[in-house]
């Protein structure tokens, strides 16, 4: 690989070298994963850094060139599968990069920060599902016999891994691929899927992006295959779908690269729908028709994918309502289960009084938030608006002093009531003090307030 260097300014060399400068002292372990490096590239260093760097070349005007017909993406791809044979890298090396959980009922995302690694675990299980080679969809191949095919059919190099941003396989493909069905050797990565993957999971999708609209995409199509109700839905919606514009959407989603199957086709048409996208020919104004068609599909996607959650059991509001509060309380649903998978929250049983005891320790928490931060506020405006004076100055620092003290005893509390809660008892307080004095001992604070 080099870079043609023409009229090659010191500034942009600078630049385009300073993508690996990060890169130094970078160990072999550190391939897939560096917490400790800038966001960008934290996910594949290495590959990262190449990205970066052909990225500042095209940005300055410089043209990478390879020493056979490779483009820069085939060059990404094939160095990074390059490293992970080199490396010898295991499943346990792709497992810890996998975050799964149930982003629907039965319908299961895994997450990763890459691409690469994103691409190189779907590619064999996506095409075995609907690739559009009749010799490779439902048959065992191997990855180089893919790329051979893949190459030929697109007139490039192999880019796959960076090409797509999500993926979707229904769970019995994950069955043939432990059978030996999709093929007999299986990668490492596909390894750590089959060690991830819940045996009660019915579909799968994979995103590697902060895309609602990709994860929206990917979404429709496990709803599509696990929700007998919105299947119906949408066929009975794509039924009053024009039957030219039917064929463009055909015509566009093969050139794509999906296969030419009515069933494949109408999931990615209602899947591309709910993302908000039409396929319309170049001029093409819109049809009135195929947005209605669209609107209709995305109120099922609503309406339906918040009455699956509450035939998986999980908690959700009544069925009685608009449509509007449905969606609200779908969206909570799913904001919930991201804060659960992320250890920002748990769920317990409410049994009793639980909820409302839980509650109202919340409550008194921001009561003593709100107090917390009242006194540091004064102490601040204390000193910015009566300046020149120590004592006022002392004052000041007193009250933020008082108001951190607060917003510390404040939080302890909390966690030391929910504690208390979680284990069936509670200690009463009968003064803010009067709980920590020692057994026997009458606190005089408390004795002062107490008195009529």
């Amino acid at each position: 690989m080099l870079v043609t260097t023409e009229d090659l300014s010191l500034s942009a060399v600078a630049e385009v070298l300073s993508c690996f400068q990060p890169l130094q002292g970078l160990e072999r372990q550190s391939f897939l994963s560096a917490p400790k490096l800038p966001r960008l590239l934290r996910a594949v260093p290495p590959a990262s850094a190449l990205c970066k760097t052909f990225a500042a070349a095209k940005v300055h005007g410089y043209r990478v060139a390879f020493s056979g017909p490779c483009r820069c993406e085939e060059f990404v791809c094939s160095y990074f599968d390059a490293m992970c044979e080199d490396l010898q890298l295991k499943s346990c090396d792709f497992e810890k990069l996998y975050l799964l959980h149930e982003a629907l009922p039965s319908v299961y995302s895994l997450h990763t920060d890459s691409r690469l690694v994103l691409g190189s675990t779907f590619v064999r299980i996506q095409e075995y599902y609907e690739s559009p080679d009749a010799q490779i969809r439902h048959h065992a191949f191997e990855l180089d016999q893919y790329k051979d095919w893949y190459r030929k059919r697109h007139g490039k190099g192999f880019d796959y891994y960076l090409e797509w941003p999500g993926f979707n396989v229904p769970s019995w493909v994950l069955n043939d691929l432990r059978d030996g069905k999709v093929g007999c050797k299986l990668r490492p990565q596909e390894e750590a899927l089959l060690k991830v993957w819940p045996s009660c999971g019915q579909y799968l999708i994979g995103s590697c992006e902060e895309d609602m609209e990709t994860l929206q995409h990917e979404m429709a199509h496990g709803l599509y295959a696990t929700n007998e109700a919105y299947r119906e839905a949408v066929t009975q919606s794509l039924e009053d779908l024009p039957q030219g514009r039917w064929q463009v959407s055909r015509q566009r989603l093969l050139e794509l690269g999906y296969a030419d199957d009515p069933a494949i086709l109408n999931d990615e048409i209602q899947a591309y729908m709910v993302e908000g996208k039409c396929f319309y020919e170049e001029g093409e104004l819109d049809c009135p028709i195929t947005g209605e068609v669209q609107a209709a599909i995305r109120r099922s996607f609503e309406d339906d994918g918040y009455m699956r959650i509450e035939e998986g059991g999980n908690p959700a509001a009544p069925a009685s309502g608009s449509k509007g509060r449905k969606a609200h309380e779908h969206a909570k649903y799913h904001c919930n289960r991201t804060m659960i998978n992320f250890g920002l929250s748990k769920q317990v049983p409410n049994k009793d009084s639980t909820a409302r005891d839980h509650l109202a320790n919340e409550r008194t928490f921001l009561a003593w938030l709100r107090t917390g931060l009242a006194l540091s506020g004064a102490g601040f405006g204390v000193i910015k608006f009566l300046p020149g004076v120590s004592t006022n100055l002392i004052l000041g620092f007193f009250l933020i002093g008082v108001g951190i003290c607060v917003l510390a005893f404040g939080a302890l509390r909390y966690f030391d009531v929910m504690e208390a809660l979680e284990n069936g008892v509670f200690a009463i307080d009968t003064g803010v003090l009067a709980s920590r004095s020692p057994p026997g001992m009458t606190n005089p604070f408390v004795a002062l307030m107490t008195r009529s």
